[in-house]
């Protein structure tokens, strides 16, 4: 599992290193290079204060680790403002952005502002800032709060707005209410902060959220209404994300994750609880799932096998990440990988297997198995006790 994708390099993914050439330089120490519709300027430190001439080709700036105490639009006057789309001002030491900054940046798609302090009265600056389709809004690393944040997104055009980041903060609590009026935003990434819950009262269509490395201590609760409702699988439960596809909560202090927890998720198809902290699991709670990996969540771990003749993560499931289990619970009831037909992936790597897997060759779809790291292609898998 990719645990954490840092937004800012969605950027540097699309810097195709060939055929750079150098288009600034200035004293030794100070070079930029170029290529058709790229330019970067970086790590130069105080020695770079200034973004100097930008070629009129270019749409894509990346200009970090260098120094921007204080921006206004002034800063940008080396450049056509109007044919950036990306442009990524990270660790700048950025203390001050005045109040038109980005108004002449028609054509923005990516801005990146991370590894910089909040600068003062950035609200301010944020309502002369819009997107075109698709934008990406990334403000990773920059001490935010709880109260900071409802700040800076106060004046802030929201339309267009795909992608938020705001990993490695100090946010320590959340709820879907804070981007309700994201009406665009498919991916939210909340990786590394000090969240200790995360509550959905108001219905977003977010498909994507990244909630690693922070302080949960309860798996969220996505419903709406009918909490206290017993009979669950029955009830017609409404969702706060009917769009949710993904969700990445792998790394907490999370102890339970009750049957009913994804009553209302029918439509997510990937979740990550990898380490976490488990006192009991059961496997029924997983069975819609297309991909689950919840590996090393062995600290006080118990699985409480699916009840009647339900078979574990029945029909559905195609991936299936275990590694650095104990399986000692199970001894010989291997029944619970029975209903896996659909399964492309096995992971049980370095897990301890009660078991000793046979593989044999059959005309059905290929899987692919892994056993402590190594690769095995075969088409079907099946358990034997030891």
């Amino acid at each position: 599992m990719i645990l954490f994708w840092y937004c800012s390099l969605l950027l540097l993914s699309d810097v195709i290193a060939v055929n750079f050439t150098t288009c600034y330089s200035e004293y030794p120490n100070i070079i930029c290079s170029c290529d058709h519709h790229q330019m970067i300027c970086s790590n130069h430190g105080d020695t770079l204060d200034f973004i100097p001439k930008v070629p009129n080709n270019i749409k894509m700036l990346i200009f970090t680790n260098n120094t921007l105490n204080h921006v206004t639009e002034m800063t940008f006057v080396n450049m056509t403002w109007s044919k950036i789309a990306h442009l990524s001002l990270a660790r700048n030491d950025i203390r001050f952005i005045s109040k038109h900054t980005f108004r002449e940046f028609t054509s923005l798609v990516f801005l990146d502002l991370s590894y910089n302090a909040i600068p003062v009265y950035v609200q301010i600056s944020f309502s002369d800032l819009h997107f075109e389709e698709n934008g990406s809004l990334i403000l990773n690393h920059m001490n935010i709060t709880e109260t900071k944040m409802n700040e800076l997104f106060r004046y802030l055009d929201t339309n267009g707005i795909k992608t938020l980041s705001l990993a490695y903060n100090n946010l320590k609590f959340i709820d879907s209410c804070d981007w309700v009026n994201f009406l665009s935003l498919k991916v939210l990434n909340i990786t590394g902060n000090k969240l200790k819950n995360m509550t959905f009262k108001c219905q977003t269509k977010v498909e994507i959220i990244y909630a690693d490395f922070n302080n949960l201590v309860s798996f969220p609760n996505f419903c709406l209404g009918n909490d206290n409702s017993t009979n669950y699988r029955y009830t017609k439960f409404k969702t706060s994300v009917p769009s949710l596809r993904k969700f990445s909560i792998s790394n907490n202090i999370i102890k339970e994750m009750p049957p009913t927890v994804l009553r209302c998720m029918d439509d997510l198809r990937e979740l990550f609880i990898t380490k976490n902290s488990f006192h009991k699991i059961e496997l029924q709670t997983f069975h819609k799932l297309h991909t689950l990996e919840m590996s090393s969540i062995f600290r006080y771990y118990q699985i409480n096998k699916p009840q009647s003749h339900s078979k574990f993560l029945k029909a559905s499931i195609e991936h299936l990440m275990l590694q650095n289990l104990s399986f000692g619970m199970f001894t010989t009831d291997l029944g619970i990988f029975e209903g896996l037909h659909h399964l492309r992936s096995l992971d049980l790597s370095y897990s301890d297997l009660p078991f000793s897997p046979m593989i044999f060759k059959c005309p059905s779809n290929q899987i692919v198995v892994k056993f402590d790291e190594v690769d095995i292609t075969e088409c079907r898998i099946k358990m034997y006790a030891l």
